[in-house]
């Protein structure tokens, strides 16, 4: 099953902490502003800045607080998926 543009960022965010917009565009996701701001209606927040310099700018997204927390499911002593639940 293909996972929508949102849920790809969901994750990034929620496993890495931070989303940057060239990392999307290099995933072929190109409304970021427009999944950030479902996010944040969705209870994350999250707080954006650029970085670089000024010819190879990127704008990047970082997650200050979620009401998800990391559901690992185990079996037989190994990680078989990994899920992030309110």
């Amino acid at each position: 099953m293909k996972k929508s543009q949102l849920e790809i960022v969901k994750k990034q965010l929620l496993e890495t902490g931070q989303v940057s917009r060239n990392w999307c565009l290099q995933n072929y996701i190109s409304r970021l502003s427009a999944i950030i701001l479902l996010l944040k209606e969705d209870g994350f927040e999250i707080e954006g800045k650029g970085v670089g310099q000024a010819n190879r700018r990127d704008y990047v997204y970082t997650l200050k607080n979620s009401q998800y927390k990391k559901k690992e499911y185990w079996v037989e002593g190994k990680l078989v998926a990994t899920k992030y639940e309110k």
